[in-house]
């Protein structure tokens, strides 16, 4: 019985030691430098604009991924002030569609046309869409992966449990 109290006290204090709780990963987006629908180069160092940010990928196809996109685009203009940004990216690549569907949603976050890098390292993990990850300023990934669409409040709760759990 003493071994047990043992076995489970050193197993306590060592997930004490590596805060089992913080939702981030030691893995880092490797360099990137894609192209936003206005034809503007993006690159990794856009992560370093805000303490969070929410990168939500979707397809030209997807009717679930257009129709979250004003859920979305309230959370940006709600977050401003909160040091969270939202960046689509389009995971089929079709710029003329993907302006088309931004316009008629009304939507002024930055969506990105993938280079290989973010094809190969991010897009490619999912055999889906929608699906909405996020990686703090220096581009580490978090452990939060959703997939499917979600409304904004779950999309907010999510968001605000993330920034509560990176303070120090």
């Amino acid at each position: 019985m003493r071994r047990w109290g043992i076995i489970i006290l050193g197993i306590i204090c060592i997930s004490g030691l590596f805060g089992c709780d913080a939702p981030e990963s030691e893995e880092k987006l490797p360099d990137f430098k894609a192209v936003d629908l206005e034809n503007n180069y993006v690159t990794n160092e856009v992560f370093s604009h805000s303490e969070l940010t929410m990168i939500n990928i979707w397809a030209t196809y997807c009717a679930p991924c257009i129709n979250e996109m004003p859920d979305i685009q309230r959370l940006q203009e709600d977050l401003l002030d909160k040091n969270v940004q939202v960046i689509g990216i389009v995971a089929d690549k079709r710029l003329s569609t993907a302006q088309k569907i931004t316009a008629d949603q009304e939507v002024s976050y930055v969506n990105l046309l993938p280079d290989r890098s973010l094809s190969d390292n991010l897009i490619s993990r999912f055999d889906y869409v929608p699906v909405t990850v996020f990686v703090d300023s220096e581009g580490r990934l978090l452990d939060t992966i959703i997939s499917g669409s979600r409304d904004y409040d779950t999309y907010m709760k999510i968001i605000e449990e993330l920034l509560e759990s990176q303070q120090p």
